[in-house]
């Protein structure tokens, strides 16, 4: 190679190795960044902590789904009987109203059982002459 090649090159590494040596004090050390995560994992553990203080615990979760469910049962009991109630109601109104159709039923027949023998003794009568 010649001469001034290798000088330039010299020159390039030279001011690439000076742009290098600008930056390392920037740099973080491998103790750096051990210190560093150290640093964070504490701030983490207080934030975690402090984040899940207000949390409920399995068992206060669990006790509130009974306290819920407890609840519902006896809400559902409240509307089953209401429904019951209804239900009985109605029956008894069906069983009303059941029995004044079979007396209407009753005075219809007899009505039609009159005209019907009305209506035979008519018809097996001689015809009156005038």
């Amino acid at each position: 190679m010649a001469q001034r090649a290798l000088e330039h090159r010299v020159e390039n590494v030279e001011r690439r190795l000076t742009s290098v040596e600008q930056i390392l004090p920037t740099l973080a050390t491998k103790t750096d960044l051990a210190d560093l995560r150290t640093a964070l994992k504490a701030d983490w553990k207080v934030d975690l902590d402090a984040a899940i203080a207000p949390l409920a615990t399995k068992a206060e979760v669990k006790a509130d789904i009974q306290a819920e469910g407890a609840q519902t049962r006896r809400h559902f009991d409240v509307v089953a009987e209401g429904l019951h109630s209804d239900i009985r109601m109605i029956a008894e109104g069906l069983v009303a109203l059941q029995a004044r159709g079979d007396a209407q039923h009753a005075d219809i027949r007899g009505v039609l059982d009159q005209h019907d023998r009305r209506l035979m003794r008519l018809e097996a009568s001689p015809p009156k002459r005038r």
